[in-house]
C-alpha cells in the first residue's frame, strides 16, 4: 500500500468532512438543529473538538481501507467498507444522542443524521474508490 495513497485519503477525508459537517450543520440546517435541542444545542460549536474527531476518524478508516479494499478493490466494497465503518458513527450520532439529549421532535434529528451521515459515508467509498482503485491486494 503505498503511504502517498495513504496520504491523499487521509487529508481528503479530513478536508471532505469537515467541509460536509460545516455545510450541513451551520448552513443548511442550522435553524432545524438548534429549534430541536433548544436547551442542549451551542450556538457556537466548539469547532477544534470536531477537528479532534475527524482527525481520529481520518486515521482509523484510511487504515482499514487501505488494509481491506485491495483484497476486492470494486466500488461496491468501498461503498460497503465506508458505509460499514460509518454504521459506528451513524448509529451514535442519529440514536444515542437523542437518547441522552432532550431532542424534540426526535424523529426529525433522526432523520436529520440518518441523512447527513448516509451522504457523508457514500461520498467518503466514491472518494477512496477513486484514490485507492488501481491498487493490487498484496
Amino acid at each position: 500500500m503505498s503511504i502517498k495513497r495513504q496520504i491523499v485519503a487521509f487529508a481528503s477525508y479530513i478536508a471532505v468532512t469537515f467541509a460536509w459537517a460545516i455545510i450541513w450543520n451551520l448552513v443548511f440546517f442550522k435553524e432545524a438543529y438548534s429549534a430541536l435541542a433548544v436547551s442542549a444545542y451551542r450556538s457556537e460549536p466548539i469547532i477544534p473538538l470536531g477537528f479532534v474527531a475527524i482527525v481520529i476518524q481520518a486515521i482509523t478508516i484510511t487504515y482499514l481501507f487501505g488494509k481491506f479494499f485491495p483484497l476486492a478493490p470494486t466500488l461496491k466494497t468501498a461503498l460497503m467498507l465506508t458505509v460499514g465503518f460509518g454504521v459506528f458513527l451513524i448509529t451514535y450520532a442519529a440514536l444515542v444522542v437523542p437518547a441522552k439529549f432532550a431532542v424534540s421532535p426526535t424523529f426529525e434529528y433522526v432523520a436529520l443524521e440518518l441523512v447527513f451521515e448516509i451522504i457523508h459515508f457514500v461520498l467518503i467509498g466514491l472518494m477512496f474508490f477513486s484514490i485507492f482503485r488501481n491498487v493490487k491486494s498484496v
